[in-house]
């Protein structure tokens, strides 16, 4: 078939560099993003919380002839669905991909080298 074909004319040297590439840069970076979004959901869904509550400690301290006119704050809305995920995923593949980058540069730098005619190491 196909796919054995197109296998069997790939350079054994360019396949191990390819997968040698994908496990220094992609794992590390999926890793850290998946560590990352589940810390920064956590810490949104805390924030919120702690924004109502703070909200709630303001209002306690109203005088006690003004505290029939002013209604408690209504349960803070949840922070949940799509805008969490949007923001914990923005901060997460940021910060993947800042701790990731310099670590790329270097992996396609030496992926992408020539290799010299006379077979020693390209510098």
């Amino acid at each position: 078939g196909g796919w054995h074909r197109a296998l069997a004319d790939i350079d054994t040297e360019c396949w191990k560099a390819s997968w040698a590439a994908i496990l220094v840069r992609d794992v590390p970076f999926g890793g850290l993003q998946v560590a990352a979004y589940a810390e920064a959901k956590q810490r949104l869904q805390e924030a919120a919380l702690r924004l109502h509550e703070l909200g709630s400690d303001l209002g306690s301290g109203v005088s006690e002839l003004a505290a029939d006119a002013v209604a408690p704050l209504p349960p803070p809305p949840a922070i949940e669905g799509l805008p969490l995920d949007l923001l914990a995923g923005v901060f997460a593949g940021a910060l993947a991909a800042a701790l990731t980058t310099p670590l790329d540069v270097l992996v396609t730098h030496a992926t992408t080298q020539d290799a010299p005619a006379d077979g020693s190491r390209p510098r």
